[in-house]
């Protein structure tokens, strides 16, 4: 690699691994799925995907791509709010203060509605390296309707080929958050307790 060297080509975050494993001179595993991004034959990718599903109580589906230009996601759950109720990330000092000035009202009308919107777009479109921040929804713009085509056919060939499943049943998700719960005490046990009842909730009301 030469000095000061830099690249700008789609990078997904499986191939860090393959990546280090060969600047530590081990052998990459077949079933790895992740590439040597500065193997000689690596081809750069035109398309990256990524994905959220539950963490913790805080139960999500979301499916996104990149490319080049552009950002499409895909949430499953629009009708949730953007920053869902979450002990993990509402034990963060940053997230207790954006809820004060939420309930406060002293957050600007850009970061309200990016943040505390009670709902969500069921697609997002954003020209990724012009709006870094994705504040701009291009979804609905005629446009860029081809890209979003393009975008969304992606999202779903790639959820066909990876044997998506889907989210979990509700029966798995209360065996998980009853098995988690085990481990929890406190504030952080009754926070928890109460998210995951208003997340099963949502789901009895088609949320």
């Amino acid at each position: 690699i030469e000095a000061g060297a830099e690249r700008d080509d789609l990078l997904e975050h499986i191939h860090v691994a393959a990546l280090s494993l060969e600047a530590a001179g081990i052998d990459i595993p077949e079933k790895m799925e992740g590439d040597d991004i500065l193997a000689a034959d690596y081809q750069p990718k035109e398309f990256i995907f990524a994905a959220r599903d539950r963490c913790g109580e805080a139960a999500d589906r979301i499916r996104s791509v990149r490319s080049d230009g552009y950002l499409y996601i895909k949430n499953f759950y629009p009708e949730r709010p953007h920053l869902m109720p979450s002990n993990y990330k509402d034990s963060k000092l940053i997230i207790q203060r954006l809820r004060e000035l939420h309930a406060e009202k002293k957050l600007n009308p850009l970061a309200e509605n990016l943040l505390f919107s009670p709902t969500r777009p069921a697609e997002e479109l954003y020209l990724y390296r012009k709006d870094p921040w994705q504040i701009k929804n291009l979804a609905d713009d005629p446009d860029h309707a081809a890209a979003l085509k393009t975008h969304r056919k992606r999202v779903q060939d790639w959820i066909e080929e990876t044997g998506d499943r889907g989210p979990e049943t509700p029966e798995v998700y209360l065996l998980e958050v009853e098995d988690q719960m085990k481990t929890l005490k406190g504030k952080s046990l009754e926070t928890y307790r109460k998210n995951s009842v208003l997340y099963q909730k949502w789901v009895s009301e088609g949320k």
